[in-house]
């Protein structure tokens, strides 16, 4: 079966590194920019992604210094929402940086399914992503079974952990953008009109009403209802 095609957007370098080590089995273009994840797909040869995986607080220019600060935070982010929240906000990071990246995407892939990824997300930075239609993936948290020297080793841990989870989760989302089911209600709606074209076509012949100018204004009424629904945006 060939490998989808996963755009990875993340401003945080450690990220996008567990991602690509435990996401093997897809073709990964990732990087701190849109343009670099997408160059990165571009050199293997893929030229649309099957879908878009954006970080939700995103800020590629926010200092070493902050970024150790909000890490620093993230241990006990309940407790910290508020505090966490204006350090965010001083750090150059806030979801809206997460939903205009969204935008873009579906302004140059319209159609490619896109998925906020975070692990600082708050219920209303959730709300919002759902309001858009965005669907938002926690990023895995390290609990106590994921032992390491550092932060990063334990959240390397958790997320390997959870990989599975992760690519069932992606999978769902680009299973669910195929041909057929973004296009099964205009099938159904196609088909039906075509059942009762035809039928009254049967109908008219056996009656001996039939007219060939009445065939071709039913003909052209049911070629421009297959462009509405096949063809027109």
């Amino acid at each position: 079966m060939k490998k989808k095609a996963v755009c990875f957007v993340d401003d945080d370098a450690d990220e996008i590194d567990r991602f690509r080590k435990s996401m093997q089995n897809y073709i990964v273009g990732a990087g701190p920019t849109l343009d670099q994840a997408l160059g990165e797909l571009e050199a293997k040869r893929v030229n649309k992604p099957d879908l878009f995986l954006l970080d939700l607080y995103y800020g590629p220019h926010t200092s070493l210094e902050k970024r150790a600060q909000i890490a620093a935070l993230d241990d006990d982010l309940s407790a910290s929402e508020n505090k966490m929240r204006s350090l965010l906000r001083e750090a150059g990071q806030s979801p809206q940086g997460g939903f205009d990246l969204a935008g873009e995407a579906a302004k140059r892939f319209p159609g490619v399914p896109r998925v906020l990824f975070s692990r600082k997300a708050f219920l209303e930075d959730a709300l919002t992503a759902q309001k858009q239609g965005l669907p938002l993936l926690t990023k895995p948290d390290p609990t106590a079974e994921d032992t390491g020297a550092t932060e990063k080793d334990r959240k390397d841990k958790a997320f390997a952990r959870h990989a599975d989870e992760v690519k069932r989760f992606l999978d769902g989302k680009i299973n669910l953008n195929t041909w057929w089911v973004r296009n099964r209600p205009k099938v159904e709606s196609f088909a039906t009109g075509l059942f009762f074209f035809f039928a009254k076509i049967v109908w008219d012949f056996w009656k001996g009403n039939t007219h060939l100018s009445e065939i071709s204004i039913w003909a052209g009424l049911l070629a421009v209802a297959s462009y509405a629904l096949f063809f027109k945006k």
